[in-house]
């Protein structure tokens, strides 16, 4: 029988009676790892929770990480991704008379790219501590067409606010239902997901919102950068994608999105409050679908209700393919 207790701050890892974890402590994280010593001269397998310099995956981090670099950041499957997809690009580069790796091809190719990474980033977040979110497509019509709707009327910073809390009353209620009914967040989300929808079509008849002349603000999220052909949305989207990834790395929430994906049952007897990480995954997740929402329309000037079909899948496909876990506690926003 495992035995959990408050121990000293000389605590060695070891125990007469078993293997006793340590509480979490904020200011300092910790590493899982797949090694437990019931006794001082004895080990063992299991689980043991042991001071380090950061917890980045429930797994045995020093056979994935190494010791020290950008390794530590990075999966196996992330770094030959990334190699699989430079070489992809070099031979299209060649085949293509140089065309491909274009100022405009590459600002293009950003451009398009950024809306769905915002909502990937989110999603792996969600995915690295143990659950999905199927309506991230509803929601990013929703906030979208939410902020197209009030900006006129209420002006753009009301609008954005508001419609970022749709986000997060969808991504909320998401959460309580998974957590506190234990219901598969596929389930739940897929649930939502058309609510969601049907709501959309109740409120719009299936038509689109559309704009003749954007307000010059909006080029604050999807204008161009000075004369290149970079737009703004692609600073926003990498900006969140290096705080989320500090957050991940770098505090005590991240590893607790870590534990709570990972290894649930032992974060919870050394006090990770799992309930409330997950909930505020789903919460983070529905404010980046909602923000890529808006961003779409400050960008395009139009949204429609099936905007956002098929975006649920390909943000999850993004996330595995750069090296997060379909089950939880493994992932890496820089893949």
């Amino acid at each position: 029988t495992q035995e959990y207790k408050r121990l000293p701050q000389n605590w060695d890892g070891f125990s007469a009676l078993g293997p006793i974890a340590p509480p979490l402590d904020r200011g300092r994280p910790y590493h899982f790892s797949h090694t437990r010593y019931d006794s001082p001269g004895q080990q063992a397998s299991g689980t043991n929770l042991r001071k380090g310099n950061r917890m980045s995956e429930i797994v045995d981090s020093e056979k994935v990480f190494g010791s020290g670099g950008l390794i530590k950041y990075v999966s196996g499957r992330t770094i030959a991704v990334t190699v699989v997809i430079a070489v992809v690009v070099l031979i299209l580069e060649a085949t293509s008379g140089g065309l491909l790796l274009t100022g405009p091809n590459i600002g293009g190719s950003l451009n398009a790219a950024s809306e769905l990474g915002f909502i990937a980033v989110g999603v792996t977040a969600l995915m690295i501590g143990g659950e999905f979110d199927l309506s991230v497509g509803q929601t990013f019509v929703a906030s979208g067409m939410t902020f197209a709707t009030l900006y006129t009327i209420i002006g753009i910073i009301p609008a954005l606010i508001i419609a970022l809390l749709v986000g997060v009353v969808i991504g909320l209620i998401n959460g309580f239902i998974t957590v506190a009914f234990g219901i598969p967040s596929f389930i739940t989300t897929l649930g939502m997901y058309y609510v969601v929808a049907g709501v959309i079509l109740l409120a719009t008849t299936g038509s689109p919102i559309s704009v003749n002349n954007t307000p010059a603000a909006f080029n604050v999220f999807a204008g161009y950068i000075g004369n290149s052909s970079i737009r703004w949305e692609v600073v926003w989207w990498l900006g969140f994608a290096v705080i989320m990834a500090a957050v991940l790395h770098r505090t005590s929430f991240g590893n607790h999105i870590f534990a709570s994906g990972g290894a649930p049952d032992v974060a919870r007897n050394v006090g990770v409050p799992v309930g409330r990480t997950k909930i505020a995954l789903f919460v983070l997740c529905g404010i980046f679908a909602g923000f890529a929402g808006i961003v779409s329309f400050a960008h395009y000037g139009d949204i429609e209700p099936a905007a956002g079909s098929g975006l649920q899948l390909q943000a999850i496909a993004a996330s595995v393919i750069g090296g997060t876990a379909l089950f939880g506690g493994v992932g890496t926003i820089y893949g």
